[in-house]
């Protein structure tokens, strides 16, 4: 069963069940890898969509470690961050420099960091997004200048270090190649209950 046929399944039989396999399916490389976040989008389609994130998405936090900071609600679409708060730390401290030039403190906290973001993305997706994200600074530096063209595009653009983000990528490729073999796994129990 492909991916597209797993959640139209899932969509079908439990919608609580779908959207929690969605959210790990497509935050596997912040749950199983170093990837500090993940940006999702939700929208409220035909199965309320919102407000079965607004009711799982605790147990996401208790089942993977991973926490959520709502950024935009706008046109039926919310968009949210769920990161590793360490792995975020981590990446915000190595870029504090250049995000200074947008506003950020190296005393704010994170959570005071994510509600500055937010406010920045009423306008637009803030460039900088990239480094809340894990991608490589020098990436998100050149994605910002308008460098000509990227060497490959995959998770994020990828102007520099083509054999380490291809390295990346197959990382987070093999994430979401757990997250569903979990997801069948949970799909199995739920029919044999």
């Amino acid at each position: 069963m492909n991916i597209n046929n797993l959640f139209k399944y899932l969509r079908k039989i439990d919608k609580k069940l779908y959207v929690k396999s969605l959210i790990l399916y497509h935050c596997a490389p912040t749950i199983f890898c170093n990837k500090p976040s993940t940006i999702i989008t939700i929208e409220d389609f035909d199965i309320n969509f919102f407000k079965t994130w607004r009711e799982i998405k605790e147990e996401i936090y208790n089942e993977y470690k991973i926490k959520f900071f709502e950024l935009k609600l706008q046109n039926e679409k919310l968009t949210v961050i769920l990161y590793d708060e360490n792995k975020l730390k981590m990446v915000i401290n190595q870029s504090i420099d250049f995000l200074s030039n947008f506003g950020y403190s190296e005393y704010m906290p994170v959570i005071e960091m994510l509600k500055y973001l937010k406010r920045r993305f009423i306008y637009s997706c803030p460039h900088e997004l990239g480094v809340f994200l894990g991608f490589p600074i020098e990436d998100v530096k050149d994605f910002i200048c308008n460098k000509d063209e990227c060497k490959l595009c995959g998770y994020w653009k990828v102007y520099n270090d083509v054999d380490k983000a291809i390295k990346i990528f197959r990382l987070y490729d093999e994430a979401k190649i757990r997250a569903i073999d979990i997801i069948k796994t949970k799909i199995l129990s739920n029919n044999a209950a």
